[in-house]
């Protein structure tokens, strides 16, 4: 884990929050940080400052975008015989 003796902090770590002491897996905030701010292109002080249900719930919005996209480009090779 980061934040170890001579490694990195995480990005968050060094915004001075400190997100295991109320519970947060700092993993699951770091994979859930990274998948916003690659789809929605926002800054990570922005995502921060969601609460955690809501950058959770934005997570869960950006997966069923990307399945429903996924789905429908299989449809369409489906259905142009590749």
């Amino acid at each position: 884990m980061s934040g170890q003796e001579g490694e990195e902090p995480w990005p968050f770590q060094m915004l001075g929050r400190t997100w295991g002491s109320v519970g947060y897996d700092e993993s699951q905030i770091s994979e859930e940080v990274a998948y916003i701010a690659y789809h929605f292109h926002w800054p990570l002080e922005q995502i921060l400052e969601l609460q955690h249900s809501d950058r959770r719930r934005w997570a869960q919005l950006i997966s069923g975008i990307n399945e429903r996209m996924n789905e429908e480009a299989g449809n369409l090779m489906t259905a142009s015989g590749r």
